[in-house]
């Protein structure tokens, strides 16, 4: 059985940690040379501090950069769930933000609930960094990551009812 969060580095900087099995959370500074299956970029460093080069060996980069601390963007959990899902299978991903503490944190979190059906307690222990304590991830950017999963359950709820009939 394995446990989640399995830290990879424990540089503060760096923050990599896998949250389930190929999912890892990290800072923006998470190494470029594990060959990424996809690497989704919530802060905007892949454009403009990085460049192409930083991610040259990934697969697939994909960039939704949003503010620190606001809401998820509407729309944007459901396209990085698909981005997700299309790779999940061709090796591990990276969701990265400036910290690796909040915007990554918080779609992680959203991820684990829909794909794998676990509490918000269960997640939330996964993803969060226990070093930054409790401010962390923000609470509006992780409020709404908790909305979106939990509207995604119960859709899957209602799905399966509605097709037992």
């Amino acid at each position: 059985m394995t446990f989640y969060p399995r830290w990879e580095k424990t540089d503060p900087d760096i923050a990599l940690r896998e949250v389930g099995p190929n999912l890892y959370v990290g800072a923006f500074m998470a190494p470029p040379e594990k060959s990424w299956a996809l690497v989704v970029d919530l802060a905007g460093e892949y454009h403009t501090k990085f460049g192409p080069l930083r991610y040259l060996f990934c697969k697939h980069v994909v960039s939704f950069p949003f503010r620190d601390g606001e809401p998820i963007p509407d729309g944007l959990l459901d396209q990085i769930y698909s981005f997700v899902v299309q790779h999940l299978l061709m090796g591990p991903i990276l969701i990265h933000c400036q910290a690796g503490a909040s915007r990554s944190v918080s779609v992680a979190y959203a991820l684990l609930r829909r794909m794998y059906g676990l509490t918000h307690k269960t997640a939330l222990a996964r993803v969060q960094n226990p070093l930054l304590g409790p401010e962390f991830p923000a609470e509006a950017t992780l409020q709404s990551a908790r909305d979106w999963a939990e509207d995604a359950l119960q859709e899957m709820v209602r799905h399966k009812r509605s097709g037992d009939h």
